[in-house]
């Protein structure tokens, strides 16, 4: 905090924390896995055919006909994954605007300045960090980043899939498909486990493998690709919705290991 001290300037060291750019992308990797995880678990032991009304004082909500328990469901799959979907993107998009503020601060200080002059240049920051739409944010932090972003492509697909979800119940529609294209492709960041071993070509390691002693195993970043053609109705398991989530870790990380180490600015009162 900064004290008034009358005429004489008091000077305050302004620090970046870069932990707390990815963060957002974090908390909502966590958050969304563990409820995906929670309510695809409820949904296999669940009575859809029965659910229980809502209760809020006097007044319940309830509903009547029969429906087909099968596709009831579908629709609250697909409701999980819409909402597990649109707090990834939000996370991802939070850790893109942190990462603007970050990279775009040091520029607004380039000598002594006051508290309110800072005060009210972040928030000018933060509010164009707001508008920007999600491709023009993306290349506004890739401006200011120690290297080129890996995961471009992977973060567009990331929120057309959120958009297509949110909106269309994630049934893929003509807004979905890739420029030129008849699908909507997917790019998911993930880990490759590959082996050689002795006198094969190297292969991708899926479980179950017995590996002969020798063997050479390495680890490296790829991205697997889905797609879904007019139509048709985006559908994660369990299993694929983790890697989604993991993803967005690589996607973050990628952001947090790239940004600059600004100089220390001062401000004062």
């Amino acid at each position: 905090m900064i004290e008034d001290v009358g005429q004489t300037p008091k000077h305050a060291t302004l620090a970046l924390n870069a932990d707390a750019v990815i963060a957002p992308a974090l908390r909502a990797m966590r958050l969304s896995s563990e409820m995906m995880s929670i309510g695809l678990s409820a949904l296999e032991t669940a009575d859809l055919s029965n659910p229980p009304p809502l209760t809020a004082g006097f007044f319940a909500l309830g509903f009547e006909g029969e429906e087909d328990p099968v596709a009831k469901k579908a629709q609250y799959t697909a409701w999980l994954l819409a909402k597990g979907f649109q707090e990834l993107a939000k996370g991802l998009r939070a850790t893109l605007e942190e990462a603007y503020v970050f990279v775009k601060v040091p520029q607004l200080i380039q000598g002594p300045m006051t508290l309110g002059e800072l005060q009210a240049g972040m928030a000018g920051i933060q509010r164009k960090a707001n508008k920007l739409n999600f491709p023009d944010l993306t290349a506004a932090v890739q401006e200011d980043l120690q290297g080129p972003m890996n995961f471009v492509e992977e973060f567009t697909s990331l929120n057309r899939a959120r958009n297509c979800l949110e909106h269309r119940h994630g049934i893929v529609g003509q807004t979905d498909l890739d420029a030129g294209q008849q699908v909507m492709r997917l790019r998911i960041p993930r880990l490759k486990v590959m082996i050689q071993q002795q006198g094969e070509a190297e292969e991708e390691l899926i479980a179950p493998l017995h590996v002969q002693k020798e063997s050479i195993v390495s680890v490296t970043q790829a991205s697997r690709e889905r797609q879904f053609v007019l139509g048709e109705t985006i559908s994660f398991d369990a299993a694929q919705f983790q890697e989604v989530a993991m993803g967005c870790w690589f996607l973050a990380n990628d952001i947090g290991t790239k940004l600059p180490k600004p100089a220390q600015a001062a401000a004062t009162s």
